[in-house]
């Protein structure tokens, strides 16, 4: 964002009209599109998905002619937000930008922080390799065609240390800054989706939000790769 626009200040006025931001703060393979999708049928959020990324903000604000950050959020985030609720993904980098910018202290409790894991490591790695080399980021892309990937052992290991480390830096984070973050497992929200989405947004209403998982568009990549890789190797 500072290289697009200069500055990421964004005054308190500009987000003045946010009553409820959700941050799903995510690694990589761990359901964090899924759980956003099922906020979204509630019909209750705007889901932002990861529109802070460098090249969406770009894109954005090139379709839109918004000339800085503070714009971003109120011409796009908060003028989309469905009665001042909005849903976005967060990596580290993009807690970073919204820490200098301000967004964070101005919204103060009106954040909630959701921090989603996939428990089982090995199988995020390998989810992640496969799709580092295929492209297919999720399953709206996996009618692209792609080249065979290629097993790399020490892919998946460098995988499993780069998550470890995002994970820590997110618990890092809310701990200096006395957060305690709604805690959301990939194995749970496969398990029991309604339930667990539900949960993430608990007391944001009168009553439950109202998730629907039936209308989903995120579907699950599971496949007989994956299970190969992952006994080749632990062998």
């Amino acid at each position: 964002a500072t290289s697009i626009f200069g500055s990421v200040e964004v005054p308190a006025a500009s987000v003045a009209g946010l009553r409820n931001l959700v941050l799903i703060c995510f690694t990589n393979r761990s359901g964090s599109w899924l759980l956003a999708d099922l906020l979204g049928t509630s019909g209750r959020f705007f889901v932002g998905g990861e529109c802070l990324n460098g090249d969406e903000v770009a894109n954005i604000s090139q379709r839109r002619r918004i000339r800085s950050f503070a714009g971003f959020w109120e011409e796009y985030l908060v003028g989309q937000a469905v009665d001042g609720n909005l849903v976005l993904k967060c990596g580290l980098p993009h807690l970073e930008i919204l820490g200098w910018s301000g967004v964070l202290d101005h919204l103060g409790a009106r954040v909630r922080y959701v921090h989603i894991e996939r428990l089982d490591r090995l199988a995020q790695a390998i989810s992640w390799e496969i799709a580092r080399q295929t492209q297919h980021w999720s399953s709206h892309r996996a009618h692209l065609p792609a080249a065979e990937p290629v097993y790399d052992k020490a892919a998946i290991e460098a995988a499993i240390e780069l998550f470890a480390g995002y994970n820590h830096g997110f618990s890092t984070f809310f701990g200096l800054n006395g957060i305690v973050p709604e805690h959301v497992t990939y194995e749970a929200l496969v398990a029991r989706p309604e339930e667990v989405a539900e949960g993430v947004v608990a007391g944001m209403f009168a009553a439950p939000a109202g998730v629907a998982p039936a209308k989903v568009t995120f579907r699950r990549q599971a496949g007989p790769r994956k299970e190969a890789w992952r006994r080749r190797f632990l062998t």
